[in-house]
């Protein structure tokens, strides 16, 4: 693995990326884009910062405060971010916002977007790089910057899924009820699926889960090599750092010790109240993903 190619992990928000990625992220030689790239997008120089906090000699990092249950040096200290600012400042206006599906990078993007990233590598002091981004994958976008890129997708349980965006704040009250929130994404038929079900928000979040999923296999099966690895939450959770361990072996890194894992309250803060027969609907939206993922189906659900 080249030092320049990074490694991108992807998945539909709620589908266990941070946890998974915070974790991912630790191994030595790996550096990511930071919470300070999203506040200082243009100035990669921050990043130093890392080298005096996260050495040899001390290890200090910050957690992504999911549950306001941090203290208040965590919001300083360095850690993974997504950090769309950052992206979307070096690459292009609509980065966040759309499937990018079919659209490579111009020569402008390659050279800003490819050099911030190297210099956030550099400024880190580490070998390799790292980042997350959840949505859709814009696979086909981000070879075109780096074609020797590797690309971990995680994938969840889309009932659980559609539950968690359902109850966050963030999908709630700006938008994720109303609109798909991606452009480039959804098809006609979808969208009439959506008005068949009365605009209901569950399904509209079960048909992105899927065209998320569906989208990025497709671009993923265009890549040269073995630079495509999936990972299902479920099994995360069940191994984690068997899981990790594993793929920082499929994706090239060198050997190291898989990070002990404390999963605290992180992974079921939404329950499942809804009848068999609104499951059944989420269910029946979501196929032939669901299905073709494996996911088990629980008596009074769909069998086929």
């Amino acid at each position: 693995m080249h030092e320049s190619q990074p490694i991108i992990v992807v998945g539909a928000p709620r589908s266990g990326t941070t946890i998974f990625f915070e974790n991912f992220a630790l191994h030595p030689d790996l550096a990511w884009i930071s919470n300070y790239s999203k506040v200082f997008p243009r100035f990669p120089v921050v990043n130093s910062v890392r080298r005096l906090v996260d050495n040899r000699i001390v290890s200090l990092r910050g957690v992504k405060n999911q549950f306001n249950d941090q203290n208040i040096l965590n919001k300083y200290l360095p850690r993974p971010d997504e950090s769309y600012e950052f992206w979307t400042v070096h690459s292009r206006p609509n980065f966040a916002s759309d499937y990018l599906l079919g659209i490579d990078a111009g020569s402008g993007e390659v050279k800003r977007l490819a050099g911030m990233v190297e210099k956030t590598r550099k400024y880190q002091g580490r070998r390799y790089l790292t980042a997350k981004l959840t949505g859709p994958g814009r696979i086909n976008y981000l070879n075109s910057v780096w074609p020797e890129a590797r690309f971990i997708h995680v994938i969840r349980n889309g009932l659980e899924v559609v539950q968690s965006l359902l109850n966050v704040h963030f999908w709630k009250h700006n938008g994720g009820y109303e609109r798909p929130w991606w452009t480039g994404g959804l098809s006609d038929q979808d969208m009439e699926v959506w008005s068949k079900h009365d605009r209901d928000p569950g399904i509209l979040a079960a048909l992105q889960w899927m065209r998320i999923i569906e989208t990025m296999r497709a671009e993923a099966s265009n890549l040269s090599g073995s630079r495509y690895f999936e990972v299902k939450y479920e099994d995360f959770m069940l191994e984690p750092e068997e899981s990790i361990h594993h793929l920082y072996q499929q994706v090239g890194l060198p050997m190291s010790s898989a990070p002990k894992i404390d999963f605290a309250k992180r992974n079921k803060q939404y329950s499942d109240e809804w009848s068999d027969e609104y499951r059944n609907k989420l269910i029946e939206v979501m196929q032939p993903v669901f299905g073709d993922l494996g996911y088990g189906f629980n008596e009074g659900e769909l069998t086929g």
